[in-house]
């Protein structure tokens, strides 16, 4: 006769679910956003940047990233999250941005107009570093670590540009800043 795989079972199941007792859900009215630092990793980034002033080009010069991940079961594999997240986060700062006409028509709803970093805009010079502290309410001591990329490069990039700009009293005030947004803050525009 012949089997399915609908006949067939190993008989084993498994589920589980981990709820931290101190994790709390945001409050329906949005009066906060609940508790989730047990299990949330902390970072440091530091970007060093060169600015061309003539195009509002931004080019890495050496980008560094530690993170404490807590205790860390793999570590290429959590150096490919931050690697990861800081890519998106450089694509948050310097390139992704919506842009629509007058009548509310999106300008760039394909890949070929909507600007994300490839692997000539993010930094070839990439330093990660751990610190394994141990967080007390998790399985293991894990934290979460492969986010806090996309969250710290953002800031870390703008405080960067107006550094490298002070000359020109560059205030960065909102992202992304292509090269096109940034040269016109530059010559004294607004961002």
């Amino acid at each position: 006769g012949h089997m399915s795989p609908q006949d067939f079972s190993s008989g084993l199941q498994a589920a589980a679910t981990y709820d931290h007792p101190m994790t709390t859900m945001p409050d329906p009215e949005r009066k906060h956003l609940g508790i989730f630092y047990p299990i949330m990793g902390n970072m440091a980034h530091v970007a060093v940047i060169e600015v061309d002033p003539d195009t509002g080009r931004i080019q890495f010069l050496d980008y560094a990233a530690v993170h404490d991940a807590g205790v860390v079961v793999n570590p290429k594999t959590l150096a490919g999250h931050i690697r990861g997240g800081t890519a998106q986060g450089i694509g948050t700062a310097l390139y992704e941005e919506f842009q629509y006409d007058a009548a509310g028509q999106l300008l760039n709803a394909s890949l070929a107009d909507y600007r994300i970093p490839g692997v000539f805009e993010v930094p070839s010079s990439f330093k990660i570093g751990h610190v394994e502290t141990p967080s007390p309410y998790t399985e293991y001591g894990i934290k979460g670590g492969g986010e806090g990329g996309r969250m710290a490069s953002p800031a870390v990039i703008a405080q960067a540009v107006e550094d490298a700009l002070s000359p020109f009293n560059v205030l960065v005030n909102e992202l992304p800043i292509p090269p096109g947004k940034l040269h016109g803050l530059i010559n004294g525009g607004t961002s």
